[in-house]
């Protein structure tokens, strides 16, 4: 039993020791914070003198201090230029003894960055040895250590209100070292106090000049500035004010209001300044009149609250004489009178000339007489003053674009531009950022905030040319737009609210579309409140002599040519055709004859390999030929994928390949 007890004892006594050891590791540690919180302390003390002299001496105490308490045996404090691009080291310590090279002075060469990143994202950087370093430093970092010795680093952060200024920089090259961790914190907090005391000197010094230029700037200005303590005594004058009293300014000072106004106005000025100095009002403008050199004069006189250095309220002021504006006060109003009847009488006649003008001419590059085409204008008049969706219908080049700018024009918008949009030609991973516009950022390559097409044609009109080929996913953020009149930019959650009239057209039939699935009925339903369709011009070959000249007339002045006449067999030749690519090819027509005219007489040939529809064909195979041609042609030659001629001909594009070899069909 007693050897029992004397182990037990002597296993106790073991852990009594061990206990007493973290007692007493413990409380060194917390006279070494103590310690530290005491250096903290004295910094945040000394860093009130904001002099150049007291900044300088502060910074170098601090890294003196600072270094030896975490056992570092260099220290450098850098500071990041304005835009974060390069380094500087502005302060340095080092024990005593050792040497520091030349390279770590100054702005560091662009090699040795590598740290900035952890720096600017406020990420402490340490290592007890170069092994610790992240593999981001670089072989240039790593040989730059070891040709300096470096055996442990510790970077720190300084940071003030969210934006990192610069670093602390600790190093040892004699001996590696465990940073402690309890102190880090603390540094970083030191860091703030220096970069704050350092901004402090450079607003102090700033002030310093501004004050300069302020007090020469208020002297200098005809306006007259004052200041007055509580009792409505003057601490200042400028010298605008003073010159206007016959005093300078050094005898202004101490005077007060009833030193050269009149009981009556003083009386007015001190309830106005006791409004200001009770905080009922942050300003109070009062127009004063009065006789001054046998004159009456009249004055505005601006009153706003101050605080002196002391803390007290003050009254700021600036008087600014407005005699000459009263005098011609009267005159203006006098003539403003007359100016606005006859203004507003103007305005009720140019409304009514600006809308006759508009039903007799907005039209006019419409050419056409055909009861086809006149019913379709006096459609699109009566939809033109509403706000009314609209959809135009028709096949390619039969002037969707030119009706739609004439219903903008009949519009009430038309003061503004109708902002057109190709749905065909917009990239599908575009389009969402060129219709509702995109944040900086929003995806990669956006590199700047763009403007929607829908924001611009705020208050005005946009025109969807081929709303046909809009993708499914955008049909449904269109369709918001037109419901809700909101929609958001690209990488914003930010609502836009827009007024925007809506003008779509498509050469496609969107009825058989809505109904395979390819476009949303609903958005049909919402785009065709209005349908307009324009009729092919097979469908109004009287239009075709109109149309004829009026290209004529307009490529005359271009090519400097004259044409009297046009033979009557090409007249005829132009009225037989079909014109599969309607308007669109008839100008490319007559462009080609006028280029190759000569003489008073336009001739005019359609060649029949490249217009196969010029002659109505006899054989099923002529039919479907010429029928494959002009789907290919309406797609530009695609023959695959959406809005190919294999689909618009329901055929697979095997087929139609097919097809196209047996039929001697080639791109032209």
């Amino acid at each position: 039993q007693v050897a029992k007890r004397t182990i037990e004892l002597k296993v106790a006594n073991e852990e009594l020791e061990k206990e007493n050891i973290k007692r007493q590791q413990a409380q060194e540690s917390l006279q070494e914070r103590v310690r530290f919180e005491k250096l903290v302390t004295d910094i945040v003390a000394k860093s009130g003198d904001v002099t150049s002299k007291g900044v300088e001496q502060l910074i170098n105490d601090t890294l003196n201090q600072v270094g030896k308490f975490l056992g570092a045996e260099r220290c450098f404090l850098g500071l990041f230029s304005e835009d974060k691009t390069e380094i500087t080291i502005r302060y340095r310590w080092a024990n005593e003894g050792l040497t520091m090279s030349p390279i770590i002075m100054g702005k560091l060469p662009p090699e040795l960055y590598w740290f900035t990143k952890f720096t600017l994202d406020d990420s402490i950087l340490k290592g007890s040895n170069i092994d610790d370093l992240p593999r981001q430093a670089g072989e240039a970092q790593i040989d730059f250590m070891r040709s300096e010795n470096i055996k442990s680093f510790l970077l720190v952060p300084m940071k003030t209100c969210n934006d990192v200024k610069g670093t602390f920089i600790f190093d040892t090259v004699q001996k590696e070292r465990k940073w402690p961790e309890e102190l880090i914190e603390r540094v970083r907090f030191i860091g703030t106090i220096i970069v704050n005391t350092l901004e402090k000197l450079e607003i102090a010094q700033s002030l310093k000049a501004t004050q300069s230029i302020l007090n020469t700037f208020m002297d200098m200005s005809p306006l007259q500035i004052y200041m007055k303590d509580f009792h409505g005594n003057h601490l200042y004058g400028n010298k605008s004010l003073c010159d206007n009293f016959g005093i300078s300014q050094d005898e202004f000072i101490g005077t007060a209001s009833r030193d050269f106004l009149p009981s009556e106005i003083v009386e007015r000025m001190q309830k106005a300044d006791e409004t200001i100095l009770t905080g009922k009002a942050n300003y109070c403008t009062e127009d004063i009149e009065f006789e001054l050199e046998g004159k009456i004069r009249f004055w505005r006189d601006i009153k706003f609250p101050l605080i002196d250095a002391s803390g007290e309220k003050i009254i700021g002021g600036i008087a600014i004489e407005t005699t000459d504006i009263r005098n011609a006060e009267k005159e203006i109003q006098k003539a403003y009178g007359e100016i606005k009847n006859l203004k507003d009488k103007l305005k009720e006649e140019n409304v009514y000339l600006k809308r006759e003008m508009k039903l007799l001419h907005s039209h006019d590059k419409i050419v056409g007489e055909s009861k086809a085409l006149k019913f379709l204008l006096s459609e699109a008049e009566n939809v033109a003053v509403q706000d009314t969706s609209v959809l135009i219908l028709g096949e390619t080049g039969t002037g969707k674009e030119l009706l739609a700018n004439a219903i903008h024009n009949v519009s009430s918008r038309s003061d503004r531009t109708m902002v057109i949009v190709n749905c065909a030609s917009l990239p599908p991973t575009l389009i969402e950022a060129e219709l509702f516009g995109r944040e900086k950022g929003a995806y990669t390559g956006a590199l700047t905030k763009q403007t929607g097409r829908f924001e611009l044609a705020n208050k005005s009109t946009i025109f969807l040319d081929e709303i046909g080929d809009l993708p499914l996913e955008m049909q449904a953020k269109l369709l918001r737009v037109l419901q809700e009149g909101k929609f958001e930019r690209l990488g914003s959650s930010q609502t836009i609210k827009v007024d925007v009239r809506v003008i779509a057209a498509t050469n496609h039939d969107l009825e058989k579309a809505a109904s395979e699935g390819r476009f949303r009925k609903d958005l049909f339903y919402r785009l065709g409140v209005f349908p307009l369709t324009l009729p092919p011009l097979r469908e109004r070959r009287e239009d075709i002599p109109l149309l004829v000249w009026a290209f004529i007339k307009d490529f005359s002045k271009r090519m400097g040519k004259t044409v009297e006449k046009i033979s009557k067999q090409s007249m005829e030749t132009l009225q037989s055709y079909s014109w599969p690519g309607n308007i669109r090819e008839l100008k490319n027509v007559i462009e080609r004859a006028m280029i190759l005219h000569k003489g008073q007489t336009l001739h005019i040939n359609i060649v029949k390999s490249e217009n196969p529809n010029s002659v109505q064909p006899t054989l099923l195979k002529e039919v479907e030929r010429n029928h494959i041609l002009h789907v290919l042609t309406e797609s530009s030659w695609k023959v695959s994928g959406n809005n190919g001629a294999a689909e618009k001909l329901g055929l697979k594009e095997s087929t139609l390949r097919a097809r196209m070899k047996k039929l001697g069909i080639e791109r032209r």
